[in-house]
């Protein structure tokens, strides 16, 4: 009955937070690098496959308008991004804010978005990666700041729960004054992370880079042409400076995300006192259980991954899901580490 009782509140919770899709009004303009909307204008995109050019996935049900589809036509397919005359995205970046809209309901796998690295890096190897990248996995969004030589550094990465089979919105802002990235879902903010003094977009890209969308440059047996995402994505944004909580809000608004207010009425206190907690079934497990340690995986990065990451009640599992949802409408963010 309990779980009943938990699953109603999920569900409510999920019903009052409105994400919906409307006409979009114009989205903020200060330090806009780039805007893609995949409507009437792919200026600065390229469709790619691992054989060559593709041609453009267009799909009707975007989150405004049209959206791409990742993977619609052919799978190992994604987007290659520049400026519209087509310098690079990052060309001058100190601080950035890359922003965009993704419906994924791929829980298992490692899904990309941004993949920004030097072109000096054919092929990402642990612990010697060079990146900057955003990916979901597990019902989870995680951002990576890379420039790792013999191991990761600490404070490199960070991550937030999504709603699988919903638009997300997902903005990634780097503040280079501040030295610190902050990561955003749906406009609710995780812990800004500092990340290492040698750290910087320069440093990381080189000068000479490339910036994919749906795509990563990890390869194993199990991924001879590397990592891609799936799913649908649309209204991705840049800019070259790190944009505020409450200017990420602005350009949520003005791309038709609207926040609404829970109608639901509490319940009325009828005095019933709440069951002992021996006989709650949902509880975590005890603490005892090392959920850190790396496991053997198949990507032969060896990277450790936390119990968020496992099918043991953590982020990443059914339980987990559920919490994702409570945690996320509550403004509240999930850490854990990826393995890759």
């Amino acid at each position: 009955m309990k779980k009943f009782i938990a699953v109603v509140m999920v569900v409510a919770m999920v019903a009052a937070l409105g994400i919906t899709a409307s006409a979009a009004d114009e989205i903020p303009q200060d330090g806009l690098v780039a805007s893609f909307t995949f409507d009437d204008d792919l200026t600065g995109v390229t469709p790619t496959n691992a054989t060559g050019d593709a041609e453009a996935t267009l799909a009707d049900e975007g989150h405004n308008g049209k959206a791409y589809d990742l993977g619609a036509t052919v799978d190992e397919a994604w987007l290659t991004l520049t400026k519209a005359d087509g310098t690079g995205l990052f060309d001058g970046v100190e601080s950035f804010t890359f922003s965009y809209w993704s419906k994924n309901d791929a829980l298992s796998t490692t899904d990309w978005g941004l993949f920004a690295f030097p072109n000096s890096v054919s092929v990402q190897s642990y612990p010697n990666e060079h990146y900057i990248g955003l990916l979901e996995k597990q019902g989870t969004v995680i951002g990576e700041f890379y420039d790792n030589e013999g191991a990761r550094a600490g404070g490199t990465e960070l991550a937030l729960m999504t709603m699988p089979s919903e638009w997300n919105m997902i903005t990634y802002v780097y503040d280079a004054d501040s030295a610190t990235a902050t990561l955003y879902v749906n406009t609710f903010p995780g812990t800004p992370v500092t990340m290492p003094d040698d750290r910087s977009v320069e440093s990381i890209l080189e000068g000479d880079y490339t910036v994919w969308f749906g795509h990563a440059n990890w390869q194993d047996n199990a991924h001879p042409n590397g990592e891609f995402g799936s799913g649908l994505v649309d209204d991705i944004v840049m800019y070259n400076r790190a944009l505020t909580e409450e200017e990420v809000l602005a350009l949520a608004t003005a791309q038709g995300y609207t926040e609404e207010p829970d109608e639901t009425e509490a319940p009325a206190d009828d005095g019933t006192e709440a069951p002992a907690d021996d006989e709650d079934e949902t509880k975590a497990p005890a603490d005892d259980k090392d959920e850190t340690k790396a496991p053997a995986g198949n990507d032969g990065t060896g990277a450790a991954e936390t119990g968020a990451n496992k099918d043991e009640g953590g982020c990443g599992s059914t339980l987990g899901a559920a919490a994702a949802v409570v945690a996320l409408t509550a403004v509240f963010g999930c850490a854990v580490v990826k393995k890759h």
